[in-house]
């Protein structure tokens, strides 16, 4: 399975595809927007080194945190369960960490739904040289709404598959070995999940073994997995994937991110793009760099000033 265009077209089309990849409907290049560094004069948005590494992370989530909010107050449409207990958590607490100990009392296994697995995607754009980095924010975006292990593991291998393949380091069964690898060397506390074995096996499941998904992270992942591997195009993996029932849009979203990585932007369906207007078609146009650079310069005033505003991921009161 070839991995069609350039970088900056499978960027475009990992963000057109999984631009579906939705927290309850706030478009997660949104959310993002909002959580990366001011970067150098070439926009390579980086993380400083060490101890400055680690105390973004918790910056990250704190800006998340903050749409999140601002996002569920706006009473949108079809919220998922599981993400409107944790804000709701949070408006209580005031505390990123206090609301997801809550929803994992509440819930435990029950709170590996895939709600973080679909709008965690654009973390793969970011650090295409720092695989740790890419876990931590992964791990830490989804213990906000999703803490459980295997929520955890979905997202963060998701998205290290999806750099992987952005980074060309294709065709798709070879890039989710490395995938694996990295996992098991970076974050070997998830390996007692034990979920590699059932992902790794997707593409040779028959279609009835993965029809009607639920909405368990590692359902929609296989799921996902399996339509992106059985696909020869782009177009056909995500309708195979919107087909399959169960939680469909999701999977689909989750799919659709993946064969943007895959194929590349011109594979997207031009009907589909012109379904969306101008908005669709400035999506499919913007390459990586400049994106990153954009991005970084719209959040710096956000992380030089966040000591002191922050909404609470280490038991900080938040605003009111």
């Amino acid at each position: 399975m070839p991995a069609g265009g350039g970088a900056a077209q499978r960027f475009a089309c990992a963000g057109r595809y999984g631009g579906a990849g939705i927290c309850g409907g706030a478009d997660v290049r949104l959310l993002l927007r909002r959580v990366i560094q001011k970067a150098p004069a070439a926009g390579a948005a980086r993380l400083p080194a060490g101890d400055g590494a680690d105390a973004l992370v918790p910056a990250i989530v704190d800006a998340v945190g903050e749409r999140f909010v601002r996002w569920y107050e706006s009473r949108p449409p079809d919220v998922g369960a599981t993400v409107a207990r944790a804000i709701q958590a949070f408006q209580r607490h005031g505390s990123w960490d206090s609301a997801s100990a809550d929803v994992a009392a509440a819930l435990g296994e029950r709170a590996a739904g895939n709600g973080a697995l679909m709008r965690t995607l654009p973390v793969s754009f970011f650090w295409p040289d720092d695989p740790a980095r890419t876990i931590a924010v992964s791990r830490a975006l989804t213990r906000m709404t999703h803490p459980a292990p295997h929520a955890e593991w979905c997202s963060a291998y998701y998205n290290l598959l999806v750099l992987r393949l952005l980074r060309g380091e294709g065709p798709l069964d070879a890039a989710m070995d490395a995938a694996a690898a990295d996992m098991r060397r970076i974050a070997p506390d998830l390996e007692a999940t034990g979920l590699w074995a059932h992902v790794r096996a997707a593409g040779r499941l028959s279609r009835g073994a993965v029809e009607n998904p639920t909405g368990y992270s590692v359902r929609t992942l296989i799921a996902a997995l399996w339509a992106v591997l059985q696909g020869a195009t782009a177009e056909e993996a995500i309708v195979l994937a919107a087909n399959l029932g169960g939680d469909a849009d999701t999977v689909a979203a989750v799919a659709g991110g993946l064969a943007g990585a895959v194929w590349g932007g011109e594979a997207l369906p031009r009907r589909w793009v012109g379904a969306l207007g101008d908005r669709g078609e400035g999506r499919m146009a913007t390459p990586l760099g400049r994106a990153r650079a954009a991005w970084a310069a719209e959040v710096a005033d956000v992380l030089e000033d966040r000591p002191g505003r922050g909404m609470g991921w280490s038991g900080q009161k938040g605003r009111g």
